[in-house]
Parts: C-alpha cells; sequence; structure tokens
C-alpha cells in the first residue's frame, strides 16, 4: 500500500515540474509578445505621421489638377457647341442642292439626312436667333422640302397602286388552274402586289411625315388611293365577266359552258357548275347563259374582294401607324363593298324580273351565290372588326336581301304552277305538259341539293331566321316541295280534264293535229335543205367531167378555180351542220318515238349524200391539207345527228 502511494507521488511530482517548466517558458512568451508590440505601434505611429505628411503635400496639387481637368472639359464641350452651331449656320448652304434638286427620287435616305440637319438647324434658331435670316432660309428649305416628301409618298403609291388584271386576280384565284392538265398558276406574293423596295421607302417617308406633320392628310391621301385601285380591279373583273358573258358565252354552246364550270376549285363555283348544267339541260337560252357567268364571275369578285383586303392590311400594316390604321382601312374598303354588294343586289334583281315573266331558272343561280356569301362572311365579320356598323352589316343585310328576293320568286313558282298557264308567256315552249313536269322535277332536284339556302330563304320572314338549325331548314323545303307537287298534281289534272271537251267541241281534232304534225315535219326537214344542196354531187358537174378527162390520161388535175369551189364547199358544209347541230341539240321534243325517228330520218338523209360527196372529191386532189376541209367522217356525221334534240351533250 505503502508503495503505490509512494510511486504516485513521485509521478505527481514530475508531472508539476513539467507544468511548472511550460509556465515559465509561456511567461518569457508572453513578454517577447508585449516588446514587439510596443515596437510595432512605434512604427505604425511614424508611418501614420509620414502619411499625413503626404497627402498635405498632395492635397493642393490634386484640388489643382482638377480644376484643371474641368476647364479642360467646359472647353470642348464649348468647341463642340460652337462646332454645332456654326454647322447650323452652314446647313443651308449644304442642303440646298439636295432638297432642291430631285434626291429624293434617286437616295430618300440622304434627302430624309438633310431634312433630319434642317430641323434641327430650326430648332436652334428659333431658340435663339428666330428673326434671323438663317432662320428664315433653313424654315423655307424645310417647307420645300416638306412639301417634296410629300409629293413624293404620294407619286410612289400612284405609281404603285395600279388596278389588277382580271387575268391576275383570276389567277389569284386560282380559276385558270386546271387540275386535269395539272396546271397550277403560282399564287400572288405581296411582293408582286407591290415591292419590297418601295414598300420601305413608304413606310420611312410615312415615319417621318407623321412625325413632324400637324395634319393627316397623307393619311387620308394613301386610303384614296388605295380605295381607287381596289374598287378599279373589283371593277375590272366585273367587267371582263360581262364582257365575257356578252361576247364569248352568247355564241358557246352548253359543252363550253360545261369546260368553262370545270376548271373552278372554290365551293360555291362547284355548287354552281352542277346547278348551271341543270339549267343548260332545261333550255340553252343565251340570257341564262349570260347569267351564268355573270354570277360566277360575282363569286370570283366575293373571293377577290376578301384576298384584296388581305393584302391591303398587310401593306397598310407596313405604312400606316397604329393608331390611325382603322379609320385609314374603313375608307380604303367601303366603296369596295358598297360595289360587291350593289352587284349583288342586281342580280337579285335580275332573278326577280324573270322570274315575273315565269323564267325561274335564275333562281337557281342565286343559290350558289347565298351559299358563298354565306360561306365567306365570318371571314368578312373578322376583316370588318372594329368599323362602323353600316359596314359591318352590309353583307349579312346583302344575304337576307337575296333571300327575301329568293322568298318571293319561290312563292311565285308555286302560283306558276297552280294557276292554268293560258297565257303564252306562261306556256312550256314545246307546248306541252311533259316539259312543264320536267322542268318542276329539275327544280324539286336542285332545291333538294341546296335545302339548306333553299330553307333559309322560304324562312326570311321566321322571326328566328337566323338562328335556325339544319334540321328547320330541311323540313320547310320538304314542307316547300309537298306543295309544288300538290300544284303541279292539280295543274295537270285541270289539264286533262280539258280533253274530253276538247274532242266533244270536234271530234276532228285528233286529224287536225296528226295533219298540223306532218306540216311541221316537213318544215324541219326543209331546214338541211341547205346542208344537202351543198354537198349535192351534181352541182360539180365540170369539175367531175374534167377529173375523168384528167383520169383518162392517168393525171388526176383540176383547175385552180374548181380546187377553191371544191374548198368552199367542204368549208360552207362544216359551217353549217356546225351550226345546225347546236341550234337543234336545244330543241325540245318530249315525245321520244317522235325524237327518234326524226334522228333516224336525218341520218338517212345526210349521211348518204355526205359519203357519196366525200368518197367523190377526197380522190381529187384539191387540197395539200385534206384534214383541214374533210373535218368529219361519215361515222361523225352519224353521231353528231343523234345528239341533236339533247343539250347535255
Amino acid at each position: 500500500m505503502m508503495e503505490d502511494i509512494s510511486t504516485k507521488k513521485d509521478y505527481l511530482e514530475r508531472k508539476l515540474g513539467r507544468e511548472v517548466t511550460n509556465l515559465e517558458r509561456l511567461k518569457a512568451s508572453l513578454d517577447s509578445s508585449s516588446t514587439q508590440t510596443v515596437s510595432m505601434l512605434k512604427v505604425l505611429d511614424k508611418f501614420q505621421e509620414r502619411l499625413q505628411k503626404l497627402e498635405n503635400t498632395i492635397q493642393p496639387v490634386y484640388k489643382q489638377t482638377r480644376n484643371y481637368q474641368l476647364r479642360q472639359d467646359n472647353i470642348e464641350r464649348t468647341l463642340t457647341s460652337i462646332d454645332n452651331v456654326i454647322g447650323f449656320y452652314h446647313v443651308a448652304r449644304d442642303t440646298k442642292h439636295i432638297i432642291c434638286g430631285d434626291h429624293i427620287s434617286k437616295d430618300l435616305r440622304e434627302y430624309m439626312g438633310a431634312m433630319v440637319q434642317i430641323k434641327n438647324a430650326i430648332d436652334y434658331f428659333s431658340h435663339h436667333h428666330r428673326g434671323s435670316p438663317e432662320y428664315s432660309e433653313v424654315n423655307t428649305l424645310y417647307q420645300t422640302g416638306k412639301k417634296a416628301i410629300e409629293r413624293e409618298f404620294q407619286l410612289l403609291l400612284k405609281q404603285h397602286s395600279k388596278p389588277l388584271l382580271p387575268v391576275t386576280i383570276a389567277d389569284m384565284l386560282g380559276v385558270n388552274d386546271d387540275p386535269d392538265l395539272g396546271v397550277q398558276q403560282p399564287p400572288l406574293t405581296s411582293e408582286q402586289y407591290m415591292p419590297q423596295s418601295i414598300r420601305e421607302q413608304l413606310e420611312e417617308i410615312s415615319k417621318w411625315l407623321f412625325s413632324n406633320l400637324s395634319t393627316t392628310d397623307f393619311m387620308t391621301a394613301y386610303a384614296e388611293t388605295r380605295s381607287a385601285a381596289l374598287t378599279k380591279s373589283l371593277q375590272g373583273l366585273i367587267d371582263q365577266q360581262k364582257s365575257s358573258s356578252g361576247e364569248s358565252i352568247v355564241s358557246a354552246s352548253p359543252s363550253t359552258i360545261t369546260a368553262i364550270t370545270r376548271t373552278k376549285k372554290n365551293k360555291g363555283r362547284n355548287l354552281l357548275k352542277k346547278t348551271l348544267l341543270r339549267g343548260s339541260e332545261a333550255s340553252a337560252k343565251k340570257e341564262e347563259e349570260v347569267f351564268v357567268i355573270e354570277t360566277e364571275g360575282y363569286i370570283n369578285c366575293v373571293s377577290a374582294l376578301l384576298k384584296l383586303i388581305e393584302f391591303e392590311m398587310e401593306l397598310m400594316n407596313a405604312i400606316i401607324p397604329f393608331k390611325h390604321r382603322r379609320k385609314v382601312y374603313e375608307i380604303m374598303i367601303q366603296p369596295s363593298l358598297e360595289l360587291i354588294v350593289l352587284e349583288g343586289e342586281k342580280l337579285g334583281e335580275s332573278a326577280q324580273k324573270s322570274a315575273s315573266h315565269y323564267n325561274f331558272k335564275e333562281v337557281h343561280m342565286l343559290f350558289p351565290v347565298v351559299k358563298h356569301l354565306r360561306t365567306v362572311k365570318p371571314e368578312f365579320d373578322v376583316k370588318l372588326e372594329g368599323c362602323q356598323p353600316i359596314n359591318r352589316s352590309r353583307f349579312a343585310a346583302l344575304i337576307t336581301n337575296l333571300d327575301n328576293t329568293g322568298n318571293s320568286i319561290l312563292s311565285l313558282f308555286i302560283e306558276s304552277i297552280k294557276n292554268d298557264p293560258d297565257k303564252s308567256s306562261n306556256m312550256p315552249l314545246d307546248g306541252t305538259v311533259h316539259e312543264l313536269t320536267r322542268n318542276t322535277m329539275s327544280f324539286m332536284t336542285i332545291l333538294k341539293e341546296n335545302a339548306e339556302v333553299a330553307g333559309a330563304m322560304l324562312l326570311v320572314q321566321d322571326p328566328m331566321y337566323r338562328e335556325q338549325n339544319l334540321d328547320h331548314l330541311t323540313i320547310k323545303v320538304a314542307d316547300y316541295m309537298t306543295k309544288v307537287l300538290s300544284a303541279l298534281g292539280i295543274n295537270l289534272k285541270n289539264k286533262s280534264n280539258l280533253l274530253p271537251l276538247i274532242h266533244k267541241y270536234d271530234p276532228q281534232v285528233g286529224q287536225y293535229y296528226s295533219t298540223q304534225s306532218m306540216e311541221q315535219k316537213k318544215k324541219y326537214h326543209s331546214s338541211f335543205r341547205y346542208l344537202l344542196d351543198i354537198i349535192a354531187t351534181d352541182t360539180a358537174g365540170g369539175v367531175t367531167k374534167h377529173s375523168s378527162q384528167q383520169r383518162n390520161t392517168g393525171v388526176e388535175k383540176i383547175s385552180d378555180k374548181e380546187r377553191q369551189s371544191i374548198k368552199d364547199r367542204f368549208v360552207d358544209f362544216n359551217k353549217g351542220f356546225e351550226d345546225l347541230c347546236r341550234v337543234q341539240k336545244a330543241y325540245a321534243i318530249p315525245d321520244s318515238s317522235l325524237r327518234d325517228l326524226l334522228k333516224k330520218e336525218n341520218r338517212e338523209r345526210v349521211v348518204p349524200q355526205y359519203t357519196a360527196f366525200k368518197n367523190k372529191y377526197s380522190k381529187t386532189n384539191f387540197t395539200k391539207n385534206p384534214d383541214k376541209y374533210i373535218k368529219y367522217t361519215e361515222g361523225d356525221v352519224a353521231d353528231m345527228l343523234d345528239k341533236v334534240f339533247d343539250s347535255t351533250f
């Protein structure tokens, strides 16, 4: 026990000795640090004293240098201001040749830069030397330049605001495309509508005028100029359509009308195609063909206006400042809207006038027009958003107007069937009930195909007219068709009741009718007399005799006079035969047996004589180009004669 205590005591004494030694070392280190701290403080105090002396020495020099720098800056600003002021006095001299010359047409940017210099000079002189001659001179130059810029704006605008040609608009609409031949015209681009370089110049001038003029006359001029171009483009298209209907379409055959219509891609035009083909089956009257083309032309014009408005909006957005666009836009498009609405009203008036003479075919043409107007109306509503109510409602009013016209015509159609057509203006063209029935059924077929449009016309007087759905429209058309067929049945029954009365009045009326029919057949056959005289082979005996003499010698030659005579006879026959077939296609012969008999008699009279005529002179050397004169074979002649009395070919 004592040994453990002794050992532990020795351990503690040794540890205490070590701690005492460490403590002495720590005290020595602390004394050394205190000595060094005192030395460092003395060094810092000396450094601060020297730094203060340096600052006291440098501060006056710095202040003097700063004053010199400020003076230098003031001198430089003064020199710059003097240079600017001197420049203002030289502006008139330096820019006069630009402003008074024709630089604006050569380099618009240089001209606009000169105007900026003049404007700055005016601002200076107006504040400092308003009564100086220099102010008067630059102000005169400024006014001259301002007028020149306005003139340049109007000149550029007029030079590039020419009306589009009708053929260009037709290409734009795809009217001249022919899918069957793979022909597709490239669409009109904004670059073609107005070159980009001109558009940029107009935009730059417009910005300057808007910033520097107190009036908006140049915007009004823009609206009027573009409005005139837009209206003339549409008027040119309308005039071209009317010219076509008056010149080429009047003399065109129904097949030509079909070919023209087949090239159209627009939905309205496709609907028109189906309608018009049925109309041509009923009759080939020239007046109807004219109305066909005018109606189709109107649909083209409506589509053209929509497309041209898009181009005008794009152009206006680039040139006219935002806050003035709506006013300029409305001034620009209003005359064109009025023109389109007026032409649509004329179509309605024309259809109404025809219906008053009991010609109801033109109401068929209103169907595609109204359908097309309804199709494009939402697009026009978007384009006319923000315009005055009178302009926004023009298309809706036109559609309602045409619906009212259609309603009136459809009502008159029932009355015309219900009442016995004893007036000559009301009589069917062929004098029988067959055409009345056929036309009525054709009318019903077209009405069914256009049930939506016709239904809207029939419901136009309904208070809920604008909220009718397709079911209501279809039901209304079905109700109307029931009334039409009922009226037709009454009409036919009334006619059948007259037959016993007529026979009782004149028992010989049947024989009289047969005699008259034979007389009419003779008159009809006389229409071929001219052709038969041309191809009579005994009228050129001299040629035949001469040719026989030449054959005896082994050489077939005829004189120039005889050669020309043969050519003339072939030409006369071809022209006369084509005209006769074209005219007789429109003839209506309801009796199929009589129709087939007349066709057979025509073939028996014409084909053998033409065969003899053709065989006789085709062997003579009367021309180097026989295909030019001998256009038809015997089979061709027979086929064409089979197509008379049928306007569908």
